[in-house]
């Protein structure tokens, strides 16, 4: 059966703060999944891009895969699935933890499991991630 946890994005105190507080979006008795909001820059633009980095932890002492999909709405939209800076990438996602494994996304992981984008900071430019929805596939 699939698991359906919504986040509301507009209403997410910390994530409009840019800090690195992680927020958990899912929980079972396997995994846990957060996100937090940062700025990527690496190539010093004068107005950056935002991402929602997602991390992942194992809660067990056991290997766990997990395979899930986003829906992504943008200015309360649902944004079709579709490739990311990295090119086009399957929508079922699929992380292998090991035993008590955390893993969190970076500004340098291009790979939509890890890495979201959730706003131009460009004054003109006003799409903005507002909702995120993880659903899970199979947890084992």
């Amino acid at each position: 059966m699939k698991k359906i946890i919504t986040i509301l994005l507009v209403l997410g105190i910390s994530l409009n703060t840019y800090s690195q507080t992680w927020n958990e979006i899912f929980s079972n008795d396997m995994v846990t999944v957060e996100t937090t909001v940062v700025e990527c820059n690496p190539t010093n633009k004068q107005y950056p891009f935002s991402y929602l980095l997602v991390k992942y932890t194992n809660k067990t002492s056991e290997i766990v895969n997990f395979e899930f999909e986003y829906e992504l709405y943008y200015n309360d939209v649902l944004h079709p699935h579709v490739g990311t800076d990295a090119g086009d990438e399957p929508a079922i996602k699929h992380v292998e933890l090991q035993p008590n494994e955390v893993r969190e996304g970076d500004c340098r992981l291009h790979s939509e499991t890890y890495r979201i984008f959730y706003k131009n900071n460009h004054p003109k430019m006003d799409q903005k991630l507002t909702q995120i929805t993880l659903k899970e596939h199979k947890t084992k």
